[in-house]
């Protein structure tokens, strides 16, 4: 018989040899996916958008700097639009 307890958070001992305990992991990054241990989007879809709003610095940098309309479509067509719609 499980636990269904939702009050009560434990955290799982889990060994493979004697003394030899597995580390719990609550979050991952696998193939470029952010999962979580509550298999919720949240931490991809904060990870997502702090790579996002990086790039987004970048691109009102360049255009600070003078970068032509042109350069400054290819780049966000490169770097912004390929991680959203990875």
């Amino acid at each position: 018989m499980g636990c269904n307890s939702r009050t009560k958070d434990f955290i799982p001992k889990l060994s493979v040899q004697e003394g030899e305990y597995l580390e719990v992991i609550y979050s991952l990054k696998l193939v470029g996916i952010v999962i979580n241990s509550e298999l919720t989007w949240s931490d991809h879809i904060d990870y997502t958008v702090k790579r996002v709003n990086s790039v987004i610095w970048q691109l009102t940098r360049f255009k600070r700097l003078g970068a032509g309309r042109d350069s400054l479509i290819k780049f966000h067509v490169l770097k912004i639009r390929s991680i959203l719609m990875f």
